[in-house]
């Protein structure tokens, strides 16, 4: 709640300025940062919620909370449910601070928060995928893609489990192939390898031997 805060006032005047020009300009990077923190939140929230259906405590099924779902939906089932997450953040002291974060989001910029969600938007965004099988145990994550401004992001839920400690710890910068070093026009800008946080790689790309296929 500290980064929102710094980022959030810091921000304020430069976000009035900027909401004044035409559609065609590109975001500020204040925009693009509050569009990314906020899918960074949401994205707690919505694990959280999902465990709520499961054990039944909130009347949303889990069918209710299954990707494909537009932002603006995500959006009504954490701000539908927000009663049921402050009852239940009274035991979740993580779920209390974030809880607040959401809150400052909305007073500090409500325009541009209700706009990231909007269902006006000339192309959704629409979260396609959200895994959180085993969640106790294993990073949660969703993909989630903005056909107006040409993204597709993969959202990671912060580290919780002893696990995610463990792989963060991992901070070695591993090289591999450049896998979009072939979209790259000019010759001077291609890279033809990447370096990957370790921890990170070995997450994704690990051979489950159950499936025999990685994340």
């Amino acid at each position: 709640s500290n980064m929102f805060s710094s980022l959030l006032k810091k921000g304020s005047s430069s976000l009035s300025s900027s909401t004044r020009s035409t559609e065609k300009k590109r975001p500020s990077v204040y925009e693009e940062s509050v569009s990314m923190l906020a899918g960074a939140l949401i994205i707690y929230f919505f694990a959280d919620l999902r465990d709520m259906a499961r054990e039944g405590e909130i009347s949303s099924s889990l069918d209710d909370l299954s990707p494909p779902l537009t932002a603006d939906k995500v959006l009504a089932a954490v701000e539908g449910n927000e009663e049921a997450l402050a009852k239940r953040a009274i035991s979740h002291d993580d779920l209390k601070q974030r809880l607040e974060a959401l809150k400052m989001l909305k007073e500090h910029q409500g325009g541009l928060f209700r706009q990231l969600f909007s269902s006006n938007t000339k192309a959704k965004t629409t979260m396609t995928h959200f895994v959180d099988t085993k969640a106790d145990e294993e990073i949660v994550h969703a993909i989630v893609v903005n056909g107006a401004q040409k993204r597709i992001s993969v959202i990671f839920r912060g580290s919780v489990t002893q696990k995610d400690f463990v792989q963060d710890a991992k901070c070695a910068q591993k090289k591999i192939d450049n896998p979009v070093a072939s979209l790259v026009e000019k010759e001077e800008l291609k890279a033809e390898d990447i370096r990957i946080h370790t921890g990170f790689h070995q997450y994704l790309f690990h051979l489950n031997k159950e499936t025999g296929k990685t994340r």
